[in-house]
């Protein structure tokens, strides 16, 4: 099941991540203690949300729907970090971004603009989408409230906060 194939994988992630990890977090304990909030959240967003909604979409939509709906992200970056971090963009940012959009819309097109008439949604094209969220908020919360820990610890700290929330998802998936 998706939500356990995410559970499991970061499992093994983390554990072969602790070795290298473990003197980063010993070392860093008060910063990871002063910032346990931000890496639960960052943990969430993408370690239990971003990769479980990804892995979900897979069941009912298409490979090639859930690669186009991810290749929207240049676009949530720019709403979410204006909207959400009061962030301003240059209009090269933009225009980089209208230009994935319209690099989608050509695919979905397949040169026949009459086909943007006969798209179907799927649920898994949701959950695309709100993987494609996910992944902006922590993008934007990475970049804006990283804390000053070794990348070893920081994303350990990620990875434990994201297991912890996933495993009463799995358990309520299996079950």
């Amino acid at each position: 099941p998706p939500i356990t194939l995410n559970l499991v994988r970061w499992i093994i992630a983390g554990l072969l991540l602790a070795p290298y990890a473990w003197r980063g977090v010993v070392a860093h304990r008060d910063t990871l203690r002063r910032h346990a909030g931000i890496l639960t959240a960052m943990g969430l967003l993408s370690i239990a949300s971003y990769n479980a909604f990804q892995y979900l979409a897979l069941t009912t939509s298409t490979p090639i729907n859930v690669t186009l709906i991810g290749a929207s992200t240049p676009l949530f970056l720019l709403i979410i970090g204006a909207g959400f971090f009061r962030e301003r963009f240059r209009s090269w940012h933009v225009a980089g971004a209208l230009l994935c959009l319209v690099g989608v819309t050509f695919v979905l097109m397949r040169g026949e603009p009459q086909r943007l008439t006969q798209l179907a949604f799927v649920p898994g094209d949701l959950y695309m989408l709100a993987a494609t969220v996910a992944w902006s908020f922590y993008t934007w919360l990475l970049r804006k409230n990283r804390p000053d820990l070794p990348l070893p610890a920081l994303l350990l700290a990620q990875i434990v906060t994201g297991v912890i929330a996933s495993i009463p998802l799995s358990v309520w998936e299996i079950s």
